[in-house]
């Protein structure tokens, strides 16, 4: 049905973001509520997100995606470990599936977001989406496709140990990249008073201090993204997550530390980083992507699995 939409859902830690989409991908309306916690709780809401968009347009349901910030079992949607919504376990594909009847497909919110980034930054068949807030992980677009590779666990570059120095990681290795170049690294390295979201006004950064913490946590996202394109080979690299809130503050600073490096090597010069990496993702990627997902999920009804 050409005329039906797909809706995509945002599961975030303190709001839930929903969008329509028509067969083109274009987004026809959208809707936020606040994140409830709690299992039969994000199930209401999710349920209650859906009925609203669907009864506000009018037109055929074809089918729900979902992002969830937990780890997600696909093609099943099995979550766990979704602790910022308050829930352990959850069959969350399956149970939406069966109250709206019809098709829901549910992934990682960092996974959907690559999708989302992919199709608001066009320009070739890779992307590395990389989520830069209260940790560091990656979505990856390979051929214009989701790469989630044998274990699901592409893109936790976070967990790459590359200094021991930084001290022991959560995930009980020493030395991770989260541990430099996430929101909470930038959040720790800054002086008593001084929050991320107040870099956004650059006289800030006439402290010394303040300069010392931002540009080594933004060497840090600079390696991130080269180490994205230099592993995996994408095309583009989209900073997101809570980091794209500094905007062209982080944009310039990162091609500054391109350029740097780029003096000291030819090869690093070839890549092109600066014209390769953008920071800055409407609000709206995720929700956007989460409804991509349903026309690239496999052609499966997950109450049929």
């Amino acid at each position: 049905m050409s005329d039906g939409i797909r809706i995509g859902i945002d599961i975030g830690g303190t709001s839930t973001r929903a969008v329509a989409i028509d067969a083109e991908g274009t987004v026809l309306m959208e809707n936020q509520f606040a994140t409830l916690q709690g299992a039969d709780a994000v199930l209401s809401l999710v349920c209650a997100l859906v009925a609203e968009l669907r009864d506000r347009s009018g037109r055929p349901l074809l089918g729900v995606g979902v992002g969830v910030p937990g780890v997600v079992e696909w093609p099943d949607g099995l979550v766990a470990h979704a602790v910022n919504i308050g829930v352990e376990r959850l069959a969350l594909g399956r149970e939406l599936s069966e109250r709206l009847d019809t098709p829901v497909w549910v992934d990682n919110d960092v996974n959907v977001a690559a999708l989302g980034a992919a199709r608001i930054y066009p320009g070739g068949g890779s992307l590395g989406f990389l989520n830069v807030g209260t940790g560091l992980a990656a979505g990856v677009i390979l051929e214009g496709a989701l790469w989630r590779g044998t274990r699901g666990v592409v893109g936790e570059i976070g967990h790459v140990a590359i200094d021991p120095a930084a001290g022991r990681c959560p995930c009980g290795q020493m030395g991770c990249l989260e541990l430099i170049a996430s929101g909470s690294a930038l959040a720790r390295a800054l002086p008593r008073g001084v929050t991320p979201g107040a870099l956004t006004s650059r006289l800030l950064l006439d402290s010394a201090d303040v300069r010392t913490a931002f540009d080594a946590w933004v060497r840090g996202v600079a390696m991130a993204a080269r180490m994205l394109v230099l592993s995996v080979g994408v095309d583009r690299v989209v900073v997101g997550g809570g980091a794209a809130a500094l905007g062209t503050l982080l944009h310039d600073a990162l091609v500054d530390v391109f350029d740097a490096w780029s003096k000291e090597s030819p090869f690093i010069a070839s890549l092109r980083l600066p014209d390769r990496t953008f920071v800055g993702v409407p609000d709206r990627t995720a929700t956007l992507g989460a409804a991509l997902l349903v026309e690239s999920a496999p052609e499966l009804h997950p109450r049929e699995r």
